[in-house]
């Protein structure tokens, strides 16, 4: 610990130097100190001015949450694969083949996917345990939109990287949140804490600051849609890994590289009749994008992805769409050619 800043209520904990920080940050801390339920707070060594909550901050409350303390984008954070081979195996074409595929494999800033992934629907459908439909009443119609996203990395601090170790070890490394679904949610929930601020006469430091109750109407729907829009973002963060270690199993030269699927598409991975199950997938999961058969699903993609799902192509795993993809992917193996296989179902 670097230091103390002393307030009326709790100490604020420093993890860097009170001279590093910026004035508009201390600032804000000893607001966000003076708001009551707050019985502790840290610092962190990236400290800097944020809106409502300052970044880098650790703010311990009890009987009590700040939506904006818990931020925008739900869920923000990180993930990383080791992958079986050093810095040597990647020459300057495979870098720039790298860059290429992933960029054409995951939508960057506000855009999202065309067609939403199999394993999108499959989440959206009901994989968790508060589906999309109990959200809060204003998400309703954002569902296909949230679907698309899934596997996207939005913009402003959000990477994709391919990057080397101390031990010149390759690793992938992506940063991203709940996308737009996550940032609508946070904003919901913070304007009603603001609206429960105004009705009850309670005057805080900041209005950002407005806090929800535990154990209030407000407070359970806030934890329900933040328990969801977490979920979101983790599985968010697992798509993206996914479509990205695809990319490095087509590297030209990684012959002997396999690609292990995420667990949803494990689960997909048990269907033993391509066709006549993938059918009954899609029709359970289409409602949840508005769509009312898979025969209308398909309608929107291409008629000859069927025969795709039966196992007869799939070689060239670029040009199919990437609804059908997850499918293809999930239940047969797709071989590039005879020594490189592409992915593999557990």
């Amino acid at each position: 610990m670097k230091g103390v800043i002393q307030t009326e209520r709790i100490p604020i904990k420093l993890w860097a130097p009170v001279e590093e920080i910026e004035d508009e940050a201390i600032s804000q801390l000893k607001k966000t100190a003076a708001v009551p339920g707050v019985v502790g707070l840290a610092v962190m060594p990236d400290v800097h001015l944020g809106h409502g909550a300052t970044i880098g901050s650790v703010i311990a409350t009890r009987g009590m949450v700040i939506p904006s303390a818990v931020g925008v984008d739900i869920g923000c954070g990180m993930m990383a694969a080791k992958l079986p081979f050093s810095v040597h195996r990647l020459s300057h074409g495979n870098i720039k083949y790298l860059r290429e595929e992933i960029e054409l494999r995951i939508p960057v800033g506000f855009t999202d996917h065309k067609i939403a992934s199999v394993e999108a629907l499959l989440w959206m459908g009901g994989e968790h345990p508060c589906g999309f439909t109990h959200l809060h009443a204003a998400i309703q119609k954002d569902a296909s939109r949230a679907a698309r996203q899934l596997g996207t990395l939005g913009g402003g601090n959000h990477f994709v990287e391919v990057c080397v170790d101390e031990a010149e070890q390759v690793w992938l490394l992506l940063h991203s949140g709940s996308r737009g679904v996550g940032n609508k949610l946070a904003q919901i929930h913070i304007e009603v804490a603001k609206d429960l601020m105004r009705r009850y006469f309670i005057a805080l430091p900041d209005p950002e600051l407005a806090y929800l109750v535990q154990q209030t109407p407000e407070f359970n729907a806030y934890w329900r849609d933040l328990q969801w829009a977490q979920a979101y973002a983790m599985k968010n963060r697992e798509l993206m890994m996914e479509a990205v270690m695809r990319a490095v199993a087509w590297m030209p030269g990684r012959t002997e590289f396999t690609v292990t699927p995420s667990p949803a598409t494990s689960r997909a991975s048990v269907l033993r009749n391509p066709v006549a199950p993938a059918r009954a997938v899609l029709d359970r999961i289409s409602p949840a994008i508005g769509w009312r058969t898979a025969t209308e699903v398909m309608a929107t993609t291409r008629p000859q992805c069927w025969a795709c799902m039966a196992g007869t192509a799939a070689l060239h795993m670029r040009n199919v769409p990437r609804t059908i993809t997850a499918i293809v992917v999930s239940q047969c193996w797709t071989v590039r050619s005879a020594s490189a296989v592409y992915f593999v179902s557990r």
